[in-house]
């Protein structure tokens, strides 16, 4: 129950601080703070301080456009935007869950780069938080549904709606719900904070299962790669595709990774609106926040309108009222990412002196531009987790109101004019050759299409980008004929021979159309051994490890061949999820190698970790044995359930095997051994500092529940977590909960 807020999180109190918080209502009067007026867009733009060859221009604002969070253009240049409207209505939250959200599209009609008219196309959502175009339409993630909404006339307005899927949660708790809906080069849907992606296969929509990572946004590299990050971490990674889950038991290491060390920030304002404000390591000695709190919005840039920040990350702080730039770094032999602030010490990219300056969202535009969303509001932190150091200053300083503004902002470069867009392709031929465009944003528009449409026209010119290896083109295609239903074996074979950067990404999509499994089939002849130590390994080292394992007994060979890289922990992860269901069998032929008898590190590590999958412990099923020996346990347990998944698996995943970076693992005995008070205080307290779980140093912050969870809610759902990964469970009783809650009062 670590705390991972998107850009509505700032640090929350830990159980030792109630007290002394409490008493600092008043702290905030003694800083320097300047006011914070509403300000009209253009006295906004006076406050921004932008890095230098880059200008800052305006492209929508009130009343056009309110509450914007999350957005897309479309090929026609229109800006389709997510308005949650009902975002905290006042101090309390109160009508919080009414459906005053909607989807409005912006149109350009003079093609002078800002936003004329506003068309609503769809109305009476409650806290839309995610879009993405797909054939005719949007997707729309307003809990708690997944919509599909269609135009079928073109006036942009919405004339038909389809439920994709229920019971998604938002309302309740908005902080910890899905959002992203990016569609990947594997024209998969990805999400941030939630357990599954989501493919159309031309009639239904299906849903297959995945971690859940990230916080609030989602991007991807030229490669596909994804990234993500969390409130108090700047960026996230993943090095092997998601849609690796193993069997149960078996985590898959290499996503959501932390890649960034440094969390530093540089606002060039005060900013008192964060919790534990009144704590030096929050605010430093300018009373401006030292790290970030409420990270959000990665974007890896791919368009050719900003060269200079081609393949950098750009990332949003809205409580520092700022845009940070990285640089991303790549080792090609052994596959680590990394990034740091491009400017560690003196400026930020983007900066604002108003403190309503709150960007939550980042996109690219047609042109190539990075296009910021400004919610524009005086409150950003959530009712769940407003404190009296908040409250109390943003009463007093007027930051609840006024409501229902919001500003769009384009950054291009300050020494060109806009570029001429593209237009709309009318036939597959132009379609064709978008999928080589300078910009992410047409290459993806153009798989879309195809992949959308099943638009088979182009079918030898896609084959023949495809198997040219020419990177990023070629991933493009071999996506796009996955989409088509139309990739085959030469293809495929001829991609991989050809292609240097991106090999790894176009092993991911050629492997179900390469007879790997055939031992007649030799692959190191028709297929370059890039895995191998003498080709850098790496990345295509574990993308081999998997595939060679999923491959069957008859690629146990080369399996071992790439397990030469065993040292690295990602490679043993891959190999052990792609062993699963033959664990036992693989480990008696490693055992039976005089080789693997050595005490080589990675060697032990592989060995112990397939034997931990080969043998799972074989713990009781104590739901099910509750279900059968006491139905009022099992009822219990069945809360506590519904209680979890709402609350706790955003952050500690939803078989509590904890999140990298984020949250820990919750089947550690030591604190579950904890006394049933004991337990109660950190759900219903929270937890600040550094804390060893399972032997690994975490030093996030946990958010105070008392508020938020009743003393039933808080026992259930530790007596869910008892029964679920205790050895010898306990109940924990609703006595516990008040007798703690008491303390707290």
């Amino acid at each position: 129950m670590f705390s991972s807020l998107p850009w509505l999180l700032l640090a929350c109190p830990q159980a030792g601080d109630r007290a002394n918080e409490e008493s600092q209502g008043d702290a905030w009067r003694r800083l320097s703070l300047p006011p914070a007026p509403v300000l009209s867009p253009e006295e906004e733009l006076a406050t921004f301080r932008v890095a230098d060859g880059y200008t800052v221009e305006l492209i929508a604002a009130e009343p056009l456009v309110e509450d914007p969070v999350a957005g897309f253009f479309d090929p026609q240049g229109r800006l389709w935007v997510a308005e949650m409207r009902g975002f905290m209505p006042d101090i309390n939250g109160k009508g919080e869950d009414q459906p005053t959200g909607r989807i409005s599209v912006l149109v350009d009609e003079d093609a002078d780069g800002r936003m004329d008219r506003a068309v609503r196309f769809l109305e009476n959502l409650v806290l839309p938080r995610a879009l993405a175009p797909v054939r005719g339409g949007v997707l729309v993630l307003a809990p708690p549904q997944l919509l599909f909404a269609e135009d079928s006339d073109g006036d942009l307005r919405c004339d038909r709606l389809t439920v994709v899927s229920r019971k998604w949660n938002g309302i309740y708790s908005p902080e910890h719900a899905p959002n992203g809906l990016l569609r990947g080069l594997d024209n998969r849907f990805h999400f941030s904070k939630h357990n599954a992606v989501l493919e159309w296969d031309g009639q239904v929509w299906q849903s297959s299962p995945a971690p859940s990572l990230g916080q609030w946004g989602v991007t991807m590299d030229d490669a596909g790669r994804l990234f993500r990050n969390h409130n108090s971490t700047k960026l996230l990674a993943d090095s092997l595709p998601e849609v690796w889950l193993g069997h149960s038991g078996v985590r898959l290491l290499g996503l959501g990774a932390v890649i960034v060390k440094n969390q530093s920030v540089r606002p060039s304002r005060v900013t008192p609106g964060v919790n534990r404000g009144y704590l030096s390591p929050t605010l430093d000695d300018a009373d401006k926040l030292r790290s970030v709190t409420a990270v959000c919005a990665p974007i890896v840039v791919r368009g050719g309108g900003l060269p200079d920040l081609q393949g950098k990350v750009l990332v949003a702080e809205p409580a520092a009222n700022l845009v940070q730039l990285l640089q991303l770094r790549r080792d090609p032999r052994s596959g680590g990412i990394s990034a740091t602030p491009v400017w560690p010490q003196e400026q930020e990219f983007l900066t604002s002196t108003d403190e309503r300056f709150r960007p939550v969202q980042l996109l690219e535009d047609p042109g190539g531009h990075v296009v910021v969303f400004d919610f524009y509001r005086g409150i950003l932190q959530h009712k769940l987790f407003m404190t009296t150091w908040l409250r109390e200053q943003v009463l007093d300083r007027g930051l609840d109101r006024p409501l229902g503004l919001g500003r769009i902002w384009r950054i291009r470069s300050a020494h060109t004019s806009l570029p001429k867009i593209p237009a709309v392709p009318p036939s597959g031929l132009g379609w064709l050759s978008l999928l080589t465009h300078e910009s992410g944003f047409w290459r993806d528009a153009a798989q879309r299409h195809f992949v959308d449409t099943q638009d088979r026209s182009e079918l030898s010119g896609i084959r023949a980008l495809a198997s040219s290896g020419k990177f990023p083109g070629f991933l493009h295609a071999l996506w796009t004929l996955r989409g088509l239903r139309a990739l085959d074996f030469e293809t495929a074979q001829s991609s991989l021979r050809n292609a240097e950067e991106g090999w790894a990404q176009a092993l991911q999509a050629c492997a179900p159309f390469l007879p790997i499994a055939d031992p007649s089939y030799d692959l190191l002849q028709k297929v370059p051994a890039r895995w191998r130590p003498k080709f850098g390994g790496g990345e295509a080292a574990r993308h081999a490890a998997y595939l060679f394992a999923r491959a069957g007994s008859s690629r146990d060979q080369l399996l071992q061949e790439v397990l030469a890289g065993v040292g690295d922990p990602i490679l043993r992860s891959a190999a052990v999820v792609g062993l699963a269901g033959r664990e036992e069998a693989f480990l008696r032929i490693l055992l039976a190698d005089p080789a693997w008898q050595s005490r080589e590190p990675g060697r032990t590590a592989f060995l112990t970790e397939l034997s931990s999958a080969a043998y799972p412990e074989n713990a009781k099923d104590s739901i099910s044995r509750a279900a059968v020996e006491d139905p009022a346990l099992q009822a219990r347990l069945e809360r506590g359930r519904a209680v979890f998944g709402r609350v706790c698996a955003a952050c500690h995943g939803v078989k509590g095997e904890g999140v990298e970076g984020l949250a820990p693992s919750l089947n550690d005995p030591a604190w579950l051994g904890l006394p049933p008070v004991d337990l109660a205080k950190l759900v219903l307290g929270g937890l600040d500092g550094k804390i060893q779980a399972n032997g690994i140093v975490f030093d996030l912050v946990m958010p105070a529940l008392a508020g938020a969870l009743s003393d039933d809610e808080v026992a259930t759902v530790l007596t869910f977590v008892q029964f679920t990964l205790a050895k010898e469970p306990q109940i924990v009783p609703l006595g516990a909960v008040s007798e703690a809650r008491a303390q707290f009062s």
